[in-house]
């Protein structure tokens, strides 16, 4: 059983855990390092589940892709009320709306995609009943 268990947070879809071990990992080590600690390979896993926000390019599911245009028009809105509140220019250029183009993705996808959250915890619980 891991020690240690890495979750990602979003926009990770591209990645996989192997990615992820060998981006965080090292760091994990320094600083157990500066403590006077070790950790062994055995006890760091990842917990990934990007793979279940990615796209799937061959979907022609016209119902789920109306209901995914209806939320995301919700959270567009939501999102630039509260970029407005905040004093940020959301989308006012071609990086920053990339960056809300994804996050209104992500968010639509938890919120029409049955039963994301309960897969994304069975990957978790899977890592801690080893």
């Amino acid at each position: 059983m891991a020690k240690i268990v890495l979750v990602h947070g979003a926009f990770n879809e591209l990645w996989g855990p192997h990615e992820i071990e060998a981006q965080w990992l090292p760091a994990r080590r320094d600083g157990l390092w500066h403590r006077g600690r070790t950790i062994g390979d055995g006890d760091v896993a990842v917990c990934f589940y990007g793979d279940l926000f990615r796209r799937d390019s061959q979907a022609t599911d016209e119902a789920a892709a109306q209901s995914r245009e209806r939320v995301a028009a919700v959270v567009a809105r939501r999102l630039r009320k509260l970029g407005a509140n905040l004093g940020a220019n959301l989308g006012g250029d071609p990086p920053g709306q990339a960056l809300f183009d994804r996050t209104v993705d992500h968010v639509t996808t938890m919120a029409t995609v049955p039963a994301i959250r309960a897969r994304v915890l069975e990957r978790l619980d899977a890592l801690g009943s080893g």
